[in-house]
């Protein structure tokens, strides 16, 4: 089957490239024909918030910093998407859209957070001429429980057209059957369908152990540098090493005795799989901590990034990996992940896959 994947490959974003291609390698293994549609909107604003950048000097450090580094990081997020990810040609409008979308048997949305309300119309496959053939969702993620309000009934018209849906968590399916009117299933997200091993390169560090801080929000409430220094103090005086996750806006980076201001999505791996403890906000950082055995402590600063890590913790039995400020992490004594939890993420594995095959291979009604 000739698949089309629709997600969010163009960003620089360490999570959101490898989640496509996981989704991409799991379809390629069933024995599909996969790609990636190479869908950027032509109004896509490159400078946008350039004034409140130049309006104070902590906006406009983050700014100066993503031009002194930033533009590294995002050659390197370039390389991967051209050499890794099988896409489409280009399509900036929507009859380009259409034209490539609709020559594929079937176009699968997702994995992340395509599916929040604000997101134009399309991640619904809402263009025109219409997609005519199999319409799956897999995880797809609404962001959050909050949503603005919305053109409900477009939204309602265009689920009601998907053959399969699947999302990646229960806020999401909430959120789906208010609109759709079933109850949507949940499955993992596509890093955890694909052994990683083969697309990381080991960090370039040689002086052995070490701590990694890798944060795309705002520190943990109660002070990041404080939380470092415990970790720190209580695991041998390991070095830290901090990883930038921006190329654009950079903000101040913690007291780090090594500082990457930017790395590939494979060396990212590698950086995860070989340290000795991880302190993230990122859903994907956890989730890659997880595959690859290793301790981690997990954060929210934001609300909006809660009801994703909540999920995590809930569904995976990760109550002591992720908190909320340092006064509930410094009550965090042993983090490496239970037996249990990777026994909950293997059966939850084995569902999703079991969905991939239903959706690819059942008659259409």
């Amino acid at each position: 089957m000739k698949i089309g994947i629709f997600t969010f490959h163009h960003g620089d974003n360490f999570g959101a490239l490898l989640q496509c291609l996981s989704l991409t390698q799991a379809f390629q293994q069933m024995g599909h024909d996969v790609q990636v549609i190479n869908h950027q909107s032509s109004t896509r604003l490159l400078r946008s918030g350039l004034r409140r950048d130049l309006s104070s000097w902590p906006h406009l450090s983050k700014r100066l910093r993503g031009l002194i580094h930033g533009y590294k990081l995002h050659a390197s997020f370039e390389r991967f998407r051209r050499h890794s990810l099988p896409l489409t040609p280009l399509c900036e409008t929507e009859s380009q859209l259409a034209q490539i979308a609709n020559s594929f048997d079937a176009l699968v949305v997702g994995s992340d957070q395509v599916w929040h309300f604000s997101r134009e119309p399309k991640y619904f496959f809402h263009w025109h001429p219409s997609f005519p053939n199999r319409r799956v969702a897999y995880a797809a993620c609404c962001g959050s429980d909050k949503q603005p309000d919305t053109d409900k009934a477009l939204l309602s018209t265009c689920l009601k057209k998907f053959h399969f849906i699947s999302v990646r968590n229960d806020f999401s399916a909430t959120l789906i059957q208010q609109i759709a009117g079933t109850l949507p299933q949940v499955v993992c997200d596509p890093v955890l369908l694909v052994d990683p091993t083969p697309c990381l390169t080991p960090p370039p560090l040689t002086t052995g152990s070490y701590l990694l801080n890798y944060r795309v929000g705002s520190p943990i409430r109660g002070g990041e540098q404080t939380l470092m220094k415990h970790f720190q103090n209580n695991r041998g005086g390991l070095p830290w090493v901090w990883i930038n996750a921006q190329s654009r806006r950079i903000p101040s980076p913690p007291t780090a005795e090594h500082k990457i201001w930017h790395t590939s999505p494979q060396e990212w791996l590698g950086w995860i799989q070989n340290c000795s403890l991880l302190l993230t906000d990122s859903f994907h950082a956890i989730l890659y901590a997880l595959k690859f055995k290793r301790p981690f402590l997990g954060y929210f600063s934001e609300p909006f990034r809660s009801a994703r890590l909540m999920d995590l913790s809930k569904r995976y039995g990760l109550t002591a990996h992720i908190v909320g400020s340092v006064a509930e992490a410094l009550h965090s004594s042993n983090l490496q992940p239970t037996e249990l939890s990777f026994q909950l993420i293997q059966t939850h594995v084995a569902e999703s896959h079991l969905f991939l095959h239903r959706a690819t291979s059942l008659p259409l009604k």
